[in-house]
């Protein structure tokens, strides 16, 4: 924060834009609708290479749109948080960089032909546990809850097997 504020004028403009209500917005309604473009794309036991019209151009254009817009986010947050090193030293945003990185990769082996599997669809809606402060802290939290819930509930749930 303290290189922020004595920082050049261009990362504090970064910062507020990134930080924006909007640009959270976008980069939300980018994920939801990245997942969504699944149900247009054709399945992986068809490739797009054997038959064009399997692949339409809109939804190439629409997953360019949004994988651009995840960049968009990686690049504006590095620019202002001080550049590759300090970016990738949080373990979310290492996460969050090597999920975009397999969409990018995905995208391109798909579209030259090389792999017909899509296999970066699975992750799709993982952009919004990356982003998120509070989607990231319950994801922490679920195999602490499940564990404390399992071992509260196992005991006397068994002794109400046993006896019945």
């Amino acid at each position: 924060l303290f290189s922020l504020l004595d920082g050049p004028a261009w990362k504090r403009g970064l910062f507020i834009i990134h930080t924006h209500s909007y640009w959270g917005t976008t980069v939300i309604t980018a994920s939801v609708c990245h997942a969504l473009l699944i149900a247009w794309e054709p399945p992986n036991y068809q490739c797009s290479w054997v038959d064009s019209t399997l692949d339409p151009l809109p939804v190439r254009f629409a997953e360019i749109l949004c994988i651009s817009v995840f960049v968009a986010d990686i690049a504006m947050k590095m620019l202002y948080f001080g550049g590759w090193q300090d970016y990738v030293s949080k373990e979310w945003q290492r996460n969050y960089g090597t999920i975009i990185a397999l969409f990018i990769l995905d995208f391109c082996l798909y579209h030259a032909g090389v792999c017909p599997l899509r296999f970066s669809r699975p992750m799709r809606l993982t952009v919004l546990a990356a982003r998120h402060r509070d989607v990231r802290r319950l994801i922490a939290f679920l195999p602490t809850m499940c564990h404390k819930l399992l071992t509260t509930f196992a005991l006397p749930m068994l002794g109400v097997l046993a006896f019945s």
